[in-house]
């Protein structure tokens, strides 16, 4: 979904006329009196891009660690044991987040 910015539009220079200068620019700018080029910028999308949401799944490929076949995953943080995975692990993790888990072969 698309969305328009003219709300949160920042017009680069104010064109009013105060004493006979341009307010917004500058003193150079303001003296000259014949022929100036204004250059305004107008976003219709979010120049940041998409927000990023609340949680994310971060896809961990245990194979490309060197885990072959069933592994016991810890929080290390919480002391927790998530779970026996194999192949992939995917914690959903919070934007702006961290975690920080013990990955061991089950033998």
């Amino acid at each position: 979904m698309k969305k328009t910015l003219i709300t949160a539009l920042t017009l680069l220079a104010t064109v009013t006329f105060a004493q006979h200068k341009l307010v917004g620019v500058d003193n150079a700018a303001s003296m000259q009196n014949v022929g100036a080029t204004m250059q305004f910028m107008v976003f219709t999308e979010d120049p940041a891009g998409p927000v990023v949401p609340e949680k994310s799944a971060i896809s961990i490929d245990l194979k490309a660690l060197g885990f072959t076949g069933k592994c016991q995953i810890v929080d290390l943080w919480s002391g927790k044991k998530v779970g026996v995975f194999t192949g992939t692990f995917a914690p959903e993790i919070n934007r702006h987040g961290a975690r920080m888990y013990k990955i061991s072969p089950i033998k």
